[in-house]
């Protein structure tokens, strides 16, 4: 019976308890592509973990985006901004090691594809 119990409570704390968060942390290569010709892009991401919340920042030329996400059971959720202060939304899933998933830019309906791959 004791052990009924402590197995109970074990199985009570892990259910109350978010599984450890994922390290995403490094370097990927980041590429890209909206609706309209010619706007394929590729750069690179960088990602540094902090549980389940992520810096993400992508490098595409000379541009530098900025942003913010997190993640959990495979799926990230990223707030990101331009320099000139344009932001927008992503939503990415993971596949294997790497990363597939869709953006858009606040106030447009174009919607962006992007996959990531680890460097």
């Amino acid at each position: 019976m004791r052990f009924l119990t402590i197995a109970a409570a074990t199985a009570v704390v892990a259910l109350a308890c978010p599984a450890a968060a994922a390290d995403l942390g490094g370097d990927y290569l980041a590429e890209g592509s909206c609706p309209a010709a010619g706007s394929a892009y590729r750069g690179t991401l960088t990602i540094q973990s902090h549980g389940l919340f992520h810096d993400l920042t992508w490098r595409i030329g000379n541009d530098v985006v900025a942003g913010r996400g997190m993640e959990h059971d495979g799926r990230m959720v990223i707030e990101f901004r331009f320099a000139d202060g344009t932001a927008g939304l992503m939503e990415m899933s993971r596949s294997g090691r790497s990363w597939r998933g869709t953006w858009a830019v606040y106030g447009t309906d174009t919607l962006c594809s992007e996959t990531w791959t680890p460097g």
